[in-house]
Order: structure tokens, then C-alpha cells, then sequence
């Protein structure tokens, strides 16, 4: 009886994690920020129209105002992941957080280089399979239980 109790405790525990309206700024957008950000991207194409021939490389290693404050990487795996639509490593997200747990969540967020998008599906398979083991646990309890309140 004191696992069955435990066990409901941490998950409803686990469930008032996930449900703190705290949390629910981490999914909000800034526009003035999102608009800011494309101003200084306008800025740089501009800057790139009007110098021809010049490249990423050669205002970065000049430290030109125009790159300076932008976080300009070639790193481009996540973006083409989720261009192409394709799981990482050919396996559904879902399915690495449902059989890895939190590992198969970190695996997601590596592959993808930090994809939301992909990282909450694996999330959704973690909190899944969570829930159906205290689903499966309870029930196993409740039949031990019946079990051994059951004379022959």
C-alpha cells in the first residue's frame, strides 16, 4: 500500500510540474524581438546587396557591425531535419522519449541541434510511457491485492 501511495504521490507530483503556469512563458514569443532580430538581418542583406561577392566568413573575421550582434552559425542540421520532415535518425521522437525516457529526450534535442517542435514530441512519449507504467502499476497492485484477499 505504501509503494501505491509513493507511486501516486510522484506522479501527481511529476503532473503539477508540467501544469505550473510558471512554466507557461517558455513557449510565449516577443514580437518587438522577433522584429528587431529581422530589422538587423534586413540590415545585413542590404549590406551584402550593396558589397558584392562579399561573404559570412569575411564579416565575421572583420568584425563588421552588421554580423556583430547576430548569432550567425552554419550549423544546420536541425534546420534541415525539420525542412525534410524527417525523424531523427529515422526513428520518431516519440518513440525515443516513450522507450529511452529521458535519455531518448536528450538524444532528440542533440540530433536535432535543440528543435522544439521535435524535442516536445519526444517529451510526449517520455510523459506517456510514465503514465501507462502507473497505469500498469496500479493495477498489478489491485490485483495482489484481490488476489490475496481471496480465499479458496
Amino acid at each position: 500500500m505504501k509503494k501505491l501511495l509513493l507511486s501516486v504521490l510522484l506522479a501527481l507530483g511529476c503532473i503539477a510540474v508540467y501544469a505550473n503556469p510558471a512554466n507557461s512563458g517558455l513557449f510565449s514569443m516577443d514580437e518587438e524581438q522577433i522584429n528587431a532580430r529581422f530589422d538587423r538581418l534586413n540590415n545585413l542583406e542590404n549590406y551584402v546587396n550593396a558589397h558584392e561577392g562579399v561573404t559570412l566568413d569575411q564579416l565575421q573575421s572583420e568584425n563588421n557591425p552588421a554580423v556583430s550582434d547576430l548569432n550567425l552559425t552554419d550549423g544546420t542540421t536541425g534546420i534541415i531535419s525539420a525542412i525534410s520532415g524527417e525523424p531523427p535518425l529515422g526513428i520518431p521522437s516519440f518513440l525515443w522519449g516513450c522507450i529511452l525516457g529521458w535519455i531518448g529526450i536528450l538524444v532528440v534535442y542533440l540530433v536535432t541541434d535543440g528543435d522544439k517542435t521535435e524535442s516536445k514530441k519526444a517529451l510526449w512519449g517520455c510523459i506517456a510511457s510514465t503514465v501507462g507504467y502507473v497505469v500498469f502499476y496500479i493495477i498489478y497492485v489491485v490485483l495482489i491485492v484481490a488476489s490475496s484477499t481471496t480465499t479458496y
